[in-house]
């Protein structure tokens, strides 16, 4: 939280975006094989992120099975693309644990910061990026959502 509230204050006409990730499908892990090996998976995938990552780049664990990543690049683009090779990172090839193979991938939900929202603060940053999660898990799983990408049904607002 202290690097998202650093980065909102900081200037710079490059893009910022935070990606929030979940883990699909984690919870079959754990039910079905234990904590060990859900803490174990968790060790492998979060060792897979930051072997993923570049210089700048900051991920944090926000808890269970959801990891936070801060990207600072030249475009949005790029961020997009930096999000994406985390996620094939991920996904590459099963966590063995105990001789037991999981496939895993992941979701992440994306938002950008907007040099012109001088009030928004880390907390309201996080929730936007889980937002578009959330949002985007309901469309589809194993890819980014960008904020604003998807948006709830009427039906549902």
């Amino acid at each position: 939280v202290a690097q998202l509230e650093e980065s909102l204050r900081a200037p710079g006409a490059e893009s910022l975006g935070l990606a929030v990730f979940d883990l699909d499908g984690f919870k079959a892990v754990n039910d079905t094989f234990g904590h060990h090996a859900g803490d174990e998976v968790l060790h492998a995938v979060g060792a897979r992120m930051l072997a993923a990552l570049r210089a700048g780049d900051t991920l944090g664990r926000l808890g269970g099975d959801e990891f936070a990543l801060l990207v600072q690049a030249t475009s949005r683009e790029e961020v997009r693309l930096r999000v994406e090779g985390v996620l094939e990172a991920v996904a590459r090839r099963p966590v063995v644990v105990d001789g037991v193979a999981h496939a895993l991938a992941s979701t992440a939900g994306l938002a950008f910061l907007d040099p012109d929202e001088g009030s928004l603060n880390s907390a309201q940053w996080l929730a936007r990026a889980d937002t578009a999660l959330i949002r985007g898990k309901r469309r589809g799983k194993g890819r980014v959502w960008v904020e604003g990408e998807v948006t709830m049904p009427t039906l549902f607002r």
